[in-house]
């Protein structure tokens, strides 16, 4: 899912995908081996999800390194004409 999409279903529905409220949480309790399953499960795609923007983060850098060195350039040739 999305980070969007998620976004829009927590905003919708006050709670994460696969989980229960938690008012029904305290009304009806939970399997303890469902609700584990169900958190492992988030924290792998919380991880994911990192491990992504790690990825894009690093690529953005590369990019603000490399128009930086650009702009510095530029100036450089400015001053020197």
């Amino acid at each position: 899912m999305q980070i969007s999409d998620l976004k829009e279903f927590i905003k919708i529905n006050k709670h994460l995908p696969n989980f229960l409220k938690g008012d029904e949480i305290e009304k009806n309790g939970f399997e303890f081996k469902d609700m584990t399953l169900r958190i492992v499960k988030t924290i792998e795609e919380l991880t994911l999800y990192k491990i992504e923007q790690q990825k894009e983060i690093k690529q953005q850098q590369e990019k603000l390194d490399l128009l930086s060195n650009k702009l510095k350039e530029l100036e450089n040739n400015k001053f020197n004409l």
